[in-house]
């Protein structure tokens, strides 16, 4: 499987197809929400809470698939 071995890797691994998300890395999210906070445009402020929450819905689909994957070896 290689390194890293976080969430993302282990759920393609598995079998997750990829996401083409504005934010792909947990990396960026806090930056984000950093720009959220300071910034003033409320257009702005939409699209990143937007992405935001695609990022983190996505690793919640991503953590279920893990799970329902891991339930079938049963």
């Amino acid at each position: 499987m290689g390194n890293p071995c976080g969430l993302k890797e282990v759920s393609e691994f598995m079998g997750y197809l990829k996401s083409d998300l504005e934010i792909s890395n947990g990396i960026f999210a806090p930056i984000e929400y950093e720009r959220f906070l300071n910034n003033n445009n409320e257009n702005l402020k939409t699209k990143i809470k937007s992405d935001l929450l695609q990022y983190n819905r996505d690793d919640l689909k991503r953590t279920k698939y893990i799970y329902d994957w891991l339930r079938k070896l049963k």
